[in-house]
């Protein structure tokens, strides 16, 4: 009855690329599905196997060419804000408030 075994995190750390510490810090912040028996944390198989596919990375999908056989080109997307809501850059700001300033690699929140 392995459905039935129970694992300690030093016992689930052999099965995992973790170490004990990381497993009880995991638990401590509920992090990873797990048990409490009488007060002792414990795994069980499917919370090691839930475990493991949460670390699982899906391959990204293939790309289909276009019909007449030759590749489509990169359509242009979006223009994205590289600076989200109100800010300025350093220099931005220099310039409203009639200062100067020695770096302009910053930004400066305008709250």
């Amino acid at each position: 009855m392995d459905s039935l075994r129970h694992y300690s995190p030093e016992e689930a750390a052999e099965f995992l690329p973790v170490s004990a510490a990381t497993l009880r810090k995991w638990i401590y912040a509920r992090k990873v599905p797990h048990h409490k028996l009488g007060g002792n944390p414990s795994f069980s198989t499917q919370d090691i196997r839930a475990m493991c596919a949460m670390s699982a990375v899906a391959p990204l999908p293939e790309s289909t060419p276009a019909a007449s056989g030759e590749a489509e080109p990169p359509q242009p997307s979006e223009p994205t804000n590289p600076r989200p809501g109100p800010y300025l850059t350093v220099d931005e700001a220099a310039l409203i408030l009639r200062c100067s300033t020695k770096r302009s690699s910053h930004l400066v929140s305008l709250r």
